[in-house]
């Protein structure tokens, strides 16, 4: 059973109804440090797994990935962006050690951070903000 989060007056993102939409604009305002599928839920009112089959449901990935995706989609934007250090650029995102990243990276992009940077193609505006709550692939297809 969906809780309604509009009733919650504490909560801000209770404008939708939609609790996957909701989740996205978690995603999309919060810190990629800070997101954690255990506390969207909590803020959503609903269990984990709740959220969790909801979210697969309707966009065919999985809470987790999604999240994974949007801290390498903000990774991108910066490495093509700015001039920042990977290794900064990569606790901005919210890994604590290079290697992480860089294989979590890697497996997203199907490139290092560094050939990224060079090479990458840099993601459509429509694939970062999924306000819309369709996923797109990372290079915005």
């Amino acid at each position: 059973r969906e809780l309604m989060i509009s009733k919650r007056a504490s909560n801000p993102y209770k404008g939708s109804n939609d609790l996957v939409q909701q989740a996205i604009n978690i995603i999309i305002d919060t810190p990629p440090v800070d997101l954690r599928v255990n506390d969207i839920a909590k803020l959503l009112g609903i269990s984990r797994e709740h959220l969790s089959r909801l979210f697969q449901n309707r966009l065919g990935i999985s809470l987790r990935s999604f999240i994974l995706e949007q801290k390498i989609r903000r990774a991108c934007l910066l490495l093509k962006e700015t001039k920042m250090p990977i290794k900064t650029i990569a606790e901005v995102v919210g890994y604590a050690a290079y290697p992480n990243f860089a294989t979590a990276f890697q497996k997203v992009t199907k490139f290092t951070p560094n050939q990224y940077r060079v090479h990458g193609p840099l993601p459509h505006a429509s694939a970062i903000d999924l306000r819309s709550g369709h996923a797109s692939s990372i290079d915005g297809e």
